[in-house]
């Protein structure tokens, strides 16, 4: 068990397996909340937020974000083996709603604190 899982657990959050869509393929753990989920994997020192989702309308997007950050930065000073949390957004795919939500979201994480930075040829936003 990774120690993002771990610690969680510890904190009484229970992580389930997430497939990549209908597929057998494990690509990470799935932590879910009332107001937001996440998949997310830990390779190396680095936690890799695969996939995340708010829960309910558009209007709680911003305030799910929020609590997203808050969280990552709690699992950042709880656990020093963690040296990098790092996602992508895709914003130039998908329908014209999806991809302006997901500019909205690049751009409340960027003034969360995140920083683009260009890791083997793509564009990642890092903690």
């Amino acid at each position: 068990m990774d120690s993002v899982s771990q610690y969680l657990a510890r904190q009484g959050v229970a992580v389930s397996p997430a497939y990549f869509e209908n597929s057998q393929f494990e690509w990470g753990k799935c932590w879910d909340t009332p107001h937001w989920s996440m998949v997310f994997r830990v390779d190396d020192n680095t936690l890799t937020i695969c996939d995340f989702c708010s829960k309910g309308n558009t209007s709680g997007v911003g305030s799910a974000v929020l609590q997203l950050v808050e969280q990552l930065r709690h699992l950042r000073r709880s656990l020093p083996d963690i040296q990098q949390i790092r996602g992508m957004v895709i914003h130039d795919a998908g329908r014209p709603a999806q991809r302006l939500a997901r500019q909205a979201l690049r751009e409340v994480l960027l003034k969360q604190g995140a920083k683009e930075v260009n890791q083997n040829g793509e564009t990642w936003l890092v903690y």
